[in-house]
């Protein structure tokens, strides 16, 4: 089982960090089957081989994620995905 832990630093209000991770969450539903809730200033969220949080704070953004052993062979390329996504987005 792998583990992705990433801190992604940004200056954005949380109304706008908000509604960027609601659009994350939708895409990731449509295109992989992604189910996510809302608890406070944290998403949880799971699917088949993968679960984990994001968590907002006022100048930081936390991703952990927990892969199963055949998820976990694509932890560079997810990594990367989030990481981009991350910098493309939360600035």
């Amino acid at each position: 089982m792998a583990k992705i832990s990433i801190r992604h630093k940004h200056s954005q209000p949380e109304h706008t960090v908000r509604a960027v991770l609601d659009q994350l969450t939708e895409k990731l539903q449509a295109e992989y089957e992604i189910t996510s809730v809302w608890h406070g200033n944290r998403i949880d969220f799971h699917r088949s081989g993968a679960s984990g949080t994001l968590t907002m704070h006022p100048q930081q953004l936390d991703v952990e994620i927990k892969l199963s052993m055949f998820l976990s062979m694509f932890e560079s390329r997810i990594r990367t995905v989030i990481d981009e996504f991350c910098r493309e987005n939360l600035q």
